[in-house]
């Protein structure tokens, strides 16, 4: 049984599947510890993956100046 989550929207379609590839022994460990695994972006095949688009690295250069970093995310 779940909870809903207020940060969430649920489906409207409450049994829509949600498909995830993982090998058996990964899914084993899922099922048995309760927790998800997962990998450090740094480890990867995709060098791109994880990175800054480069229309986003541009806009940064336009930020304004009065802003904190956190506020130019």
């Amino acid at each position: 049984m779940y909870k809903n989550h207020p940060t969430f929207i649920q489906p409207d379609n409450e049994d829509i599947k949600i498909w995830r590839y993982m090998d058996f022994t990964k899914f084993i460990s899922l099922i048995d510890t309760k927790r998800l695994f997962f990998t450090r972006a740094d480890k990867f095949d995709d060098p791109f993956e994880g990175s800054w688009p480069k229309i986003n690295v541009e806009a940064r250069k336009y930020a304004p100046e009065d802003l904190n970093d956190e506020q130019k995310e």
